[in-house]
């Protein structure tokens, strides 16, 4: 059986979702560095080895992750091209399939609509798993979208497959 980890990547609040081929929730959470307390390298350790321990925890053997989009500045565009390059770098060391979804094309997947909103998942994520996710809780809505959309999109080839 497959187990999709779907990551919402960001330098505050990594969301995460797990999801089995039966599309059940089976883990979900952020990765939240402590900014004050760690310089960037120590950030990039402490996100990289609670991805790993994730992986490990749930048996993991997919990724999928949201990649970044060319409606960012430069500064944040950088700073989480560094958070990608560690997830791929972890997918390559565990020997995982991984897949990059721009926003669009994972809603596309989820929600059938690529313009779907960060408020429509949400919505949607609390409804299909009877959670009571907040507005600041999107990050970890979004990781559950993705996680669905890689579970469909490895099977039905979509994303940016950078590995099999």
């Amino acid at each position: 059986m497959g187990i999709y980890l779907g990551i919402d990547p960001s330098t505050k609040s990594t969301g995460y979702g797990v999801v089995n081929d039966a599309e059940e929730l089976i883990g979900w959470g952020v990765i939240e560095p402590n900014k004050k307390k760690m310089d960037v390298r120590e950030q990039a350790v402490f996100q990289y080895e609670q991805l790993k321990n994730l992986i490990e925890k749930y048996q993991v053997t997919h990724i999928c992750c949201e990649d970044q989009f060319n409606r960012i500045n430069a500064d944040t565009f950088k700073k989480l091209s560094r958070i990608s390059g560690y997830i791929i770098l972890l997918s390559g060391q565990l020997q995982l399939p991984i897949q990059l979804y721009p926003p669009k094309k994972w809603r596309k997947i989820f929600h059938g609509d690529g313009k779907a909103k960060k408020e429509d998942t949400l919505e949607l994520v609390n409804r299909l798993f009877n959670l009571d996710l907040k507005a600041n809780q999107n990050d970890i809505a979004d990781a559950i979208g993705i996680a669905i959309a890689g579970r469909r999109g490895f099977q039905m080839g979509g994303g940016e497959k950078l590995c099999s």
